[in-house]
């Protein structure tokens, strides 16, 4: 394991299909089990929310999770924003608030993020589970992921989910 340090920012663009990819080798990996379309397609959705489906993805981090330090993690900063008390507040390097989660390969990247949902988000993991976004979003509200409204967040989900479901297809699954 290589250690922590700052890798300079980098848009770090993947295609749907390939981000589909890298968390069902995650999945597979961490519990080795194959894992349900609905459920790749809910974590796929909010990669879409939290990096605009990819275009937004800095340094192959899929949530645009947050970093703090000495949490055993390489990161790196950049410009963001957060909806406080229902005001967009924007924050500047070297804030606090500017430093996320950085990786080298998405495959890295990948692995983190279904760790991180797995584990600090565990209430709202039954909802992965379930495929259900409206749920997983007033889950990952009620234990502080994001700071928007969690009703738009659903629908915002629900509609990526959808079109997941509709465009992306494999082989691996006879369900």
């Amino acid at each position: 394991m290589k250690a922590p340090r700052f890798i300079p920012n980098v848009i770090t663009k993947v295609s749907p299909a390939e981000m589909y990819d890298a968390l069902w080798d995650a999945w597979k990996a961490k519990f080795d089990e194959t894992p349900k379309k609905a459920s790749l397609f809910l974590l796929l959705a909010q990669w879409a929310i939290e990096t605009a489906e990819g275009a937004s993805m800095h340094c192959f981090n899929p949530g645009n999770a947050k970093s703090v330090p000495g949490d055993g993690r390489s990161w790196t900063n950049f410009r963001c924003w957060e909806v406080i008390k229902g005001l967009t507040v924007w924050f500047d390097p070297p804030h606090p608030q500017t430093r996320f989660r950085a990786f080298e390969t998405l495959e890295e990247g990948a692995a983190d993020y279904l760790a991180m949902l797995h584990k600090r988000f565990h209430l709202s993991w039954p909802a992965v589970i379930a495929g259900n976004p409206e749920e997983f979003a007033v889950l990952l509200r009620k234990q502080d992921y994001f700071t928007a409204d969690p009703t738009q967040y659903g629908k915002a989900l629900r509609l990526r989910f959808t079109n997941y479901d509709r465009t992306i297809t494999t082989a691996i699954y006879d369900d």
